[in-house]
């Protein structure tokens, strides 16, 4: 494939994904255009963790391949995969900071780990990212000392320490108040636009994916069952689609005396 020829980032072809014998991600095939938000949601289980993990070469699928600026992912030896992983920041769920470590020595770790930076350097250069996500003068802090928000900022600022040129997230809205969410997305939404980033979020939360996104790729039973813009997502006429977007229960959970008879394992 020639360099002309590329146009989307990351482009997913045809990918599955097994665990043993448990086939988790069925002909998996979408694209994601540089400097856009792409939205990867769906149900708890429904395979997107899984997908992030293939896209941040921590797992190879079990068919299929992965593309980024042309170059297939899944067949990059160790030397390669190290050097895709500079170009990238994730953040976590929940932020996975070190506990004890602070949080300017958190957000220092991969730059003395991949650079040769001066002591110097990476403290200015971890106050300038603290000050990004909105936590100057924290560096000192300990992670036990954050709220979880302000756990999932300093997250952020770890991820973006290197400069990524692709930010992923997991579920980064997940077990905040609406307040902080809101204030994350807006954060997200700033990124893009002041430094072009192409971002890559994976949620369930309905919400922050219909403020943020470009793009969306919804998910069920480790396939893909919509994709496009917010818009035409909406427009779904899949019945699994239209189920998620209005937050409809579980039919087979709708009636008490079914869901009480499904616990104790008569159906």
């Amino acid at each position: 494939m020639s360099n002309a020829e590329v146009t989307s980032l990351i482009r997913v072809e045809n990918v599955d994904t097994h665990y043993d014998s448990l086939k988790v991600l069925h002909n998996i095939s979408f694209e994601v255009q540089p400097r856009a938000i792409t939205v990867i949601m769906g149900v708890s289980g429904c395979g997107k963790s899984t997908l992030l993990k293939l896209l941040i070469g921590l797992k190879k699928p079990t068919a299929g391949n992965i593309f980024i600026d042309g170059k297939n992912l899944v067949n990059m030896n160790r030397r390669e995969l190290d050097a895709f992983r500079k170009r990238i920041g994730v953040l976590f769920q929940g932020g996975a900071l070190f506990n004890s470590m602070t949080v300017g020595e958190n957000i220092a770790v991969p730059l003395r780990v991949h650079t040769k930076l001066s002591e110097e350097t990476i403290r200015i250069m971890t106050q300038l990212k603290l000050e990004m996500v909105g936590l100057a003068g924290f560096e000192d802090f300990m992670p036990s000392q954050l709220s979880g928000g302000m756990k999932k900022r300093a997250g952020l600022a770890r991820a973006l320490a290197m400069d990524p040129e692709i930010l992923f997230f997991d579920e980064p809205s997940s077990g905040l108040d609406p307040i902080t969410s809101a204030g994350l997305d807006n954060l997200i939404l700033k990124l893009k636009s002041a430094f072009g980033m192409t971002i890559v979020v994976v949620t369930h939360e309905l919400e922050s994916a219909f403020a943020i996104a470009d793009q969306m790729i919804v998910m069920d039973k480790g396939e893909i069952l919509a994709q496009g813009t917010p818009e035409e997502v909406k427009k779904s006429t899949n019945e699994r689609v239209i189920q998620f977007l209005n937050r409809e229960p579980e039919e087979k959970y709708s009636k008490d005396s079914q869901f009480l008879e499904t616990l104790i394992g008569k159906i």
